[in-house]
């Protein structure tokens, strides 16, 4: 049966997970009004955004052909397996994703060029060969979490400590959060061979590193306020994000239980999103 133009697009549309490449670019204009940026960089934080956008985009792309054989099971109704996009369309579009979102950050300067590249190298070899490397594959996604907030700020005004600040907090939570979806997972990673804490050393010890990890971004969190870099308003609002986290992290090593874990995972997600908010504020003291 001939596919509609319709269907297509929509194939197109949805491998690239669009709300997680919208919500980089997000992260890359956070990053560019806590460094300070001003009118007079407006192109390069567009071309920013669109680099983080197209660079995620594609890693999601080359993510989604290199699992077509496990979605084709474990989740038929991607692209892929669906038969909306074929393989060989997957790379191709991969490929100009890639080309498209280094090109615009050279074009930004040399150091954004050689930045994007690392990441772009990064999220590749993630898809590639370490997500079956547990740990090790956790902080290489969350440094590309980070990394978009960095960029925001090498593009336009220069990465202030501020901003080094607030890069690491979303390193850590992110990688608590990534340790916390293994236990989740331990079915299917079981299958595909991959080595999540939860798998190595169990569920219970995956729930306290997972902890550890996010209680390390609260801990974090508190620096920019007590040095006097951000105004009340940041305090506040990171503080219901610091709850959210904290009431997390209690239930998960409570309960360290595939459903307790899937729970977590979407309350430290909401708590990102507030987190994320709170940098946007504290970037308003200059």
């Amino acid at each position: 049966m001939a596919l509609s133009a319709g269907e297509k697009l929509w194939g197109y549309v949805y491998i690239t997970r669009p709300v997680n490449s919208a919500m980089t670019g997000v992260a890359v204009f956070i990053g560019a009004l806590v460094a300070g940026f001003d009118l007079s960089q407006l192109s390069n934080l567009l071309m920013a955004v669109a680099t983080a956008s197209s660079i995620s985009a594609a890693s999601m792309v080359v993510n989604d052909v290199l699992d077509r054989e496990v979605d084709a099971v474990n989740a038929p109704w991607r692209p892929i397996p669906r038969g909306l996009i074929s393989a060989r369309e997957a790379w191709a579009y991969a490929f100009a994703l890639s080309a498209l979102g280094v090109f615009l950050a050279f074009l930004t300067s040399l150091a954004c060029g050689v930045f994007a590249s690392l990441v772009w190298s990064a999220s590749v070899s993630y898809s590639a060969y370490l997500k079956k490397a547990g740990l090790l594959g956790n902080a290489v996604v969350s440094l590309c979490v980070a990394a978009s907030f960095v960029y925001g700020g090498l593009a336009t005004s220069g990465v202030s400590p501020l901003l080094l600040v607030f890069a690491l907090i979303a390193f850590f939570v992110n990688l608590g959060r990534e340790v916390a979806k293994g236990i989740a997972d331990v079915e299917g990673d079981v299958v595909r061979g991959v080595r999540t804490v939860a798998i190595a050393w169990g569920e219970r010890s995956a729930a306290l590193l997972a902890a550890v990890f996010c209680l390390a971004a609260v801990a974090l969190s508190a620096v920019p306020a007590a040095l006097g870099w951000t105004p009340p308003s940041y305090a506040v609002v990171m503080g219901l994000a610091d709850a959210l986290v904290v009431a997390g992290c209690v239930a998960l090593l409570k309960t360290p239980t595939k459903e307790a874990s899937l729970k977590v995972k979407k309350l430290i997600l909401a708590a990102m999103g507030i987190g994320m908010v709170a940098f946007a504020l504290g970037g308003c003291v200059r």
